[in-house]
């Protein structure tokens, strides 16, 4: 199975769910649901090359991890994403039905409260908008943004606690869901490695290519963790994820990729494969895996400040 973060996340979102999906026997379940699981960090996350040149949008992601798998010797895989990683692994199973067997997507991941007694429309549109001008700038003005985040450790580390805090069950207690270390872990991925900025233009990428789009029916199975706070019916979510054959897993609030991503454990088992656990740090020409978490990197992209 292929595991696909999201932003402002990295592979590290996975730490506590390779072992269980990777030995179940180990972890209270059943030993034949073992397999390998793949948890790459996409391009211009933490150790994986930084893309030098335009068009390396969700897409291509998806290409790259479909070409990872089949080099290192898988013909059938699962996939499972949160974040970005739910329309990346939308793409696998609508692109390659002839090697997916199943895909898992987190669904409603952001808080869409409903509306107020009284509120009207406008109203409630305004107030869903507070915390969304994060995606608008990434969308239009990465690089501006990025000057400033690549700078300073302190206003990179508000840019992206923010959204551990908002985006988590956490009634404004951040640290009653994650630990220091935890926050600390990621921050340092995006800051020592000087990836915020090649990290966020995925957001341009996909907004400015309508390729990036899932096209028609994904038609192999699908499993979705549904938060609580999604008002969509289910049907018409399903519709516009491209899979009107939906199985929803309902459980506890999940809280970001850590919380989100244990779901899987439970919920979507793959048999294939050894007891195994690897991250990849891809290169986004080949697609080439450059070794376990990450150690041999590429530094031929974005280096220092941010840069086209």
């Amino acid at each position: 199975m292929v595991l696909t973060h999201g932003w402002p996340s990295t592979f590290y979102d996975f730490d506590k769910v390779i072992e269980p999906l990777a030995d179940p026997g180990a972890h209270g379940g059943d030993p034949a649901d073992a397999f390998e699981v793949i948890v790459p960090a996409m391009p211009g996350y933490a150790f994986s090359e930084r893309p030098t040149v335009p068009g390396v949008g969700p897409l291509r992601v998806a290409r790259l991890w479909d070409q990872l798998l089949t080099d290192l010797g898988h013909d059938r895989y699962g996939a499972h994403g949160g974040d970005w990683g739910v329309l990346v692994t939308g793409l696998l199973g609508w692109k390659y039905p002839e090697r997916v067997v199943g895909i898992h997507r987190l669904a409603g991941g952001i808080p869409r409260p409903k509306a107020k007694p009284g509120e009207t429309d406008a109203e409630r549109q305004v107030r869903l908008a507070d915390g969304s001008g994060y995606g608008h700038i990434q969308s239009t003005r990465p690089q501006t943004l990025a000057y400033g985040l690549t700078d300073s450790p302190a206003g990179l580390a508000a840019w992206i606690v923010e959204k551990s805090q908002a985006w988590s069950d956490c009634a404004g207690d951040i640290e009653s869901r994650f630990t220091k270390d935890e926050l600390l872990t990621t921050i340092s991925l995006y800051w020592f490695t000087e990836t915020i900025h090649s990290s966020t233009r995925l957001y341009y990428e996909n907004a400015h290519d309508a390729a990036n789009r899932i096209g028609g029916r994904i038609e192999v199975p699908s499993g979705y963790a549904v938060c609580r706070w999604l008002t969509q019916p289910k049907g018409e979510f399903a519709r516009d994820s491209g899979d009107d054959k939906h199985r929803p897993v309902r459980g506890p609030m999940p809280i970001l990729q850590k919380k989100l991503a244990a779901q899987a454990v439970a919920d979507s088992r793959w048999r294939s494969g050894q007891h195994h656990g690897f991250i990849a740090a891809v290169n986004h020409r080949t697609g080439g895996a450059h070794g376990r978490a990450g150690t041999d990197h590429d530094y031929r992209g974005v280096r220092g400040k941010a840069k086209p």
